[in-house]
């Protein structure tokens, strides 16, 4: 069997797995740069080669952006119906990501243009 080629061959410096990120930590709302500040500012000419992006925050079965997932809930979707958040750490988060899709800004977007300015490569993970 061939190894596949491209990223899987890479050998990275270090990657950094974000489990949900920093934003939850900023009053709402933020802005799309800065949103890329607050998760990536800090690699700009660290040793870090790769992001590996969390589709998602501890608040149940949710995830960041629109899904038909079965059994899976859009986080802004639980925040309008008034259904639990969990904490207000994770009400700031759903409240920063709901402010950037009403804004027309896909948070994954936002993080996969800033990692690619900064020649990082960006993998989600479950």
């Amino acid at each position: 069997m061939k190894k596949p080629s491209g990223r899987l061959e890479r050998k990275y410096r270090i990657m950094w797995n974000d489990d949900g990120g920093t934003a939850h930590f900023y009053h709402p709302p933020l802005s799309p740069e800065r949103f890329a500040q607050i998760y990536m500012g800090y690699f700009d000419g660290s040793p870090v080669d790769a992001y590996l992006c969390a589709l998602g925050v501890n608040a149940g079965y949710v995830v960041n952006y629109p899904t038909e997932v079965e059994g899976i809930g859009f986080i802004v979707d639980r925040l309008q119906e008034a259904e639990s958040i969990g904490s207000l750490v994770l009400w700031r988060h759903a409240e920063n990501i709901r402010h950037l899709w009403e804004t027309g800004h896909d948070p994954f977007e936002i993080l996969h243009q800033e990692a690619r300015r900064l020649g990082i490569d960006f993998w989600f993970q479950l």
